[in-house]
Formats: structure tokens, sequence, C-alpha cells
């Protein structure tokens, strides 16, 4: 399935959200004090695509949730991870979380 994924997308994904991925396929928890849900491999097309994503806009790919309105995504022009809200989806709205996933899933 990730071969799948990377071969469909016009941009490539980092190395270490990959090796996530490949390892661990999504999942749920706390980071901190946040709950977090990133979503399985199979899953990311489908969820960009259910939200949208590209008719707001061209930079954003979502990779999960906060489970309270914000997205999880890469800001594709810098590949830092942000959240960005479902609703009023505006890069004017994104909030920075950290320079890669590693540091992300770290709680850094």
């Amino acid at each position: 399935m990730l071969n799948k994924l990377v071969s469909s997308l016009p941009f490539k994904l980092p190395t270490d959200y990959l090796d996530f991925l490949q390892k661990i396929n999504g999942g749920e928890g706390f980071i901190d004090d946040e709950y977090i849900i990133l979503w399985k491999a199979e899953e990311l097309i489908l969820f960009n695509n259910k939200y949208e994503v590209a008719e707001y806009t061209d930079d954003i790919f979502l990779i999960g949730s906060n489970g309270g309105g914000e997205a999880i995504a890469y800001d594709l022009k810098t590949m830092n991870i942000v959240f960005i809200p479902f609703i009023g989806m505006s890069r004017k709205y994104l909030i920075f979380k950290s320079k890669n996933f590693l540091e992300f899933i770290n709680g850094n």
C-alpha cells in the first residue's frame, strides 16, 4: 500500500514519515497534552479528497487530526508539520507544530 501511495503523489513525503507508515501505519494517542490521530497510508488520499483539500489550498497534505476540528498536515512549501482547521481551511490559519515528523511525535 505504501508504494501505491508514494507513486500516486506529485510530491515526495519525508523519509521519517514514510518509515513511520511502513513500521506502524497510523495510530492515535497523546503527544504531551495533545491528542492526535495519524491516518493509515491507505486512508491518506481518501481523506485528503474527502476534505477537499485541493479546493482550498494546493500546498497542504493532511496526515491526521487532533480530534477537535483541526487537521495535522504537511505544509508542502516547507515540509513542516502544521495544524489547519477543517472548516475555513486556509494557509492564513496554519499553526506551526514542528520542523519534521520525528520531532512532532517526540513532542518537541
